[in-house]
């Protein structure tokens, strides 16, 4: 369970620079 959680993390993280990403290309 440890490990799935840690892994979600990630991929939570993962998700949201992208998406930060996304927003600043976009305002560019």
């Amino acid at each position: 369970a440890q490990v799935d959680l840690t892994a979600n993390q990630l991929t939570l993280a993962t998700a949201k620079q992208t998406l930060t990403y996304k927003l600043a290309d976009l305002m560019n």
